[in-house]
């Protein structure tokens, strides 16, 4: 599968002279017991884990069986509630669908709002080439999808 990069308007600057910058995000569809979503999702290689807002939970159903505390580059400690959920991506000729342990956030702002592709629950059975002077990624399955 290949997904074109997003392109997101940013302040112009040394590293942004156009004030464009251009981020690895695919379209994701979660669900829960309540329904489904399709969120745009950053594919991260320095993400531990698969993560999302935790204002879609409610609206999905999603149970939670744990809260941990996780930490980000810049940011201070959170607390971030873990549950289960159905994953799926849609190419043009395959779908890939499973279920996973993803972890849900609080957003202060709706505008603060996003959703990364890490290792648990994504990176683990994908192998992605990420090319940036196509502005593209490609996405192969790597290992078998756990079964939802």
């Amino acid at each position: 599968m290949r997904f074109r990069y997003t392109s997101c308007v940013v302040n112009r600057s040394a590293v942004f002279p156009k004030g464009i910058l251009y981020r690895p995000e695919i379209p994701v569809q979660v669900a829960g017991k309540h329904g489904t979503r399709f969120v745009s999702a950053i594919v991260d290689t320095g993400a531990d884990m698969t993560i999302f807002p935790r204002s879609i939970a409610a609206e999905l159903g999603v149970e939670f069986s744990t809260e941990t505390n996780v930490s980000g580059i810049m940011g201070p400690v959170k607390k971030m509630a873990l549950g289960q959920v159905d994953l799926q991506i849609v190419g043009r000729a395959l779908v890939y669908r499973w279920q996973t342990t993803a972890g849900f956030l609080f957003f202060e702002s709706p505008d603060d709002e996003v959703a990364v592709l890490g290792h648990a629950g994504f990176l683990n059975y994908f192998t992605v080439k990420f090319d940036p002077v196509a502005k593209a990624l490609e996405l192969k399955l790597a290992r078998a999808l756990p079964s939802n």
